[in-house]
């Protein structure tokens, strides 16, 4: 039985496109920043990294899906660029590896992508669905339990579609399937009414060695197009798939890749973002600075080389926890070159976490010791950005809520520090009002004027 794509092969909606650096969520930048004056060559390696559009995560750590993906496309669409979203929360994730985790339930799921799907709003974004989720099929212990993925993801993509986002199905890389069993897989899971399908998410296979394996899973799908993660392929595969030294930095992201098939180049797994918890790692999706920079090294990176002088550094405001980037359970076995800088292995990011059992209602102040002088103090609250360190839990739902804060001091040394608080906001009328906007208040008085003036006039004729 021949396979006839619903999409159009012929035309890929990316030609001509440039997309989004997410000022928001970039640690290279910050991190640049931080080294500015104390390491200015590692500062320079680092602008490298900064200053190239990666892709952002979406999972069970952003569970607003909708505000979470309305924010970011808003903040894209003010630039004029293309965003690039990577949706990772599928049930069972990583099959219980470094990046375990996922929705609770195949039902919360699709309530999860609905709300993905509701805050992109018919405004053309990337979604790069679920890394790895068709590659680990094998993981799930029976054949029920296959089905519910495979439902799952093809829901995701029907109801991605529908938003308007232009939808790639990830289908691992080419050391996990055959060709022929991605192709079965992706047919399995709905790839007819995607635009296409991912490779080489998180892994480092170069583009040659990924094209040759994407043309032929896409030749098995009537000529389906494809895209390539480009961000750590520059020198191919190590003799690890988690945290291998001596790799680099592959092409920069773009919508111009030579191939008629591969609709873009890439950096969806951050460079710099840890794998997990091994060859020195700190836990898989966080940043780890000497890592990114090892990638860097213009020696070692054919970006780097190809990268043009930064005139000034981005602004940014990260948020205090990465995403968590996949760690596909696979492993590679091609020779590391030898030519290459190693990574120097810094000491994992501290983290703590401190779970405040009292209610809090009203302004909560930081600890004092997540906001010492000197120190640079990144903090988001459920996930999002805020430059406060003095949180308005009135602008907060009554419940459970997440403050993190990332500090970074003098010697770009990172903490992370969390704190579960317990909303319970009673505010009495008083209160309730002083909670409004000024704009609010203002429209309030207005509004009452007629009525105030009404009840004088007949006040007055009553005497």
């Amino acid at each position: 039985m021949s396979y006839t794509p619903k999409v159009s092969a012929a035309n890929s909606q990316l030609i001509g496109t440039s997309f989004y650096i997410d000022t928001a969520n970039n640690f290279a930048a910050t991190q640049a920043a931080a080294w500015r004056a104390s390491r200015p060559g590692d500062a320079a390696m680092m602008d490298t990294i900064a200053n190239q559009p990666k892709a952002f995560w979406m999972g069970s750590w952003t569970p607003n899906s909708q505000q979470s993906a309305a924010d970011y496309v808003n903040r894209a669409r003010a630039a004029a660029k293309m965003g690039v979203i990577v949706a990772y929360n599928i049930p069972n994730r990583d099959c219980g590896s470094y990046s375990a985790g996922g929705a609770d339930s195949h039902a919360s799921y699709r309530a999860w992508i609905d709300g993905l799907a509701a805050g992109i709003g018919n405004r053309q974004t990337v979604v790069v669905v679920e890394p790895d989720a068709l590659a680990q099929l094998d993981c799930l212990p029976d054949a029920a339990g296959k089905q519910a993925r495979l439902d799952s993801l093809s829901y995701a993509v029907t109801k991605l579609k529908a938003s308007g986002a232009i939808v790639y199905l990830d289908a691992g890389n080419k050391g996990w399937l055959s060709a022929a069993e991605a192709a079965s897989r992706l047919q399995q899971a709905n790839v007819a009414n995607a635009d296409g399908f991912s490779l080489n998410v998180s892994n480092f296979y170069t583009n040659e060695e990924s094209t040759v394996y994407g043309n032929d899973v896409a030749n098995r799908l009537g000529g389906k197009h494809y895209i390539i993660d480009t961000s750590r392929n520059g020198l191919g595969a190590g003799t690890t798939w988690c945290n291998p030294v001596g790799r680099a930095l592959g092409s920069l992201p773009s919508s111009s890749t030579g191939v008629s098939l591969v609709d873009a180049f890439l950096w969806i797994k951050g460079p710099g973002e840890s794998d997990g918890t091994c060859n020195g790692g700190p836990a898989a999706g966080t940043w780890w600075p000497e890592y990114a920079l090892s990638l860097a090294q213009p020696a070692a990176s054919p970006a780097a080389a190809a990268a043009p002088p930064a005139s000034a550094p981005p602004t940014a405001t990260p948020p205090a926890t990465n995403t968590s980037p996949p760690s596909p359970n696979t492993r590679t076995t091609a020779p590391a070159p030898t030519a290459t800088r190693l990574p120097t292995a810094p000491a994992a990011v501290q983290e703590t976490t401190a779970v405040i059992s009292k209610s809090v209602s009203g302004e909560y102040t930081l600890p004092a010791a997540d906001v010492a002088n000197g120190d640079t103090v990144a903090v988001t609250v459920d996930g999002r950005p805020t430059s406060a360190t003095v949180v308005d839990t009135r602008q907060l739902t009554n419940g459970r809520h997440e403050i993190t804060v990332l500090k970074t001091d003098k010697n770009g040394v990172q903490t992370i520090s969390r704190q579960i608080i317990l909303v319970s906001n009673k505010l009495t009328p008083f209160q309730a009002l002083r909670s409004k906007s000024p704009i609010y208040i203002a429209g309030l008085i207005f509004a009452s004027l007629p009525y105030a003036f009404i009840a004088t006039r007949r006040k007055l004729l009553s005497r």
